[in-house]
């Protein structure tokens, strides 16, 4: 592996049945960021009055924030999808795959939702980015590429 560190070439597809059935190369990232995942908490341990400690294992979902520059085409990717959802009053799974060549990594998400979605982007002096939460299962897989 290289010492580089750049986002500049990552990519992010997304495939929403029904809606982008055969997937979107999602484009357009805000200027500063891209994704933004939260840790996974994957334990929850406890100390007993004893002073003995034990663990278990948790499910907890997969969250992150994608950032889109306030013009990004993708941003319409995430109102087509709220639109289908909306008119069928449920949800819809998407998988997403994120690539990021330098630093060797593939990751493949299953039962990706969108969580939350404002209706349009921070208008200020100029537009700002618009960020789109998402959630997805916990049981990602990242493989080098």
């Amino acid at each position: 592996m290289s010492g580089s560190i750049t986002s500049a070439n990552a990519s992010i597809s997304l495939t929403i049945p029904g809606v982008y059935s055969s997937g979107v190369l999602l484009q357009q990232f805000s200027t500063d960021d891209i994704l933004d995942p939260d840790a996974q908490t994957l334990t929850e341990s406890r100390v007993g009055a004893d002073g003995d400690v034990v663990a278990g294992y948790v499910f907890n979902l997969s969250k992150f924030r994608i950032m889109f520059q306030a013009n990004s085409d993708s941003i319409a990717v995430f109102y087509a999808w709220k639109a289908a959802q909306d008119a069928m009053t449920d949800v819809i799974a998407a998988t997403m795959k994120i690539v990021a060549p330098s630093l060797g990594l593939d990751v493949d998400l299953q039962d990706v939702y969108c969580e939350s979605l404002p209706f349009l982007p921070p208008l200020k002096k100029v537009a700002e980015p618009l960020s789109v939460s998402m959630t997805a299962n916990p049981a990602w897989q990242t493989t080098s590429t």
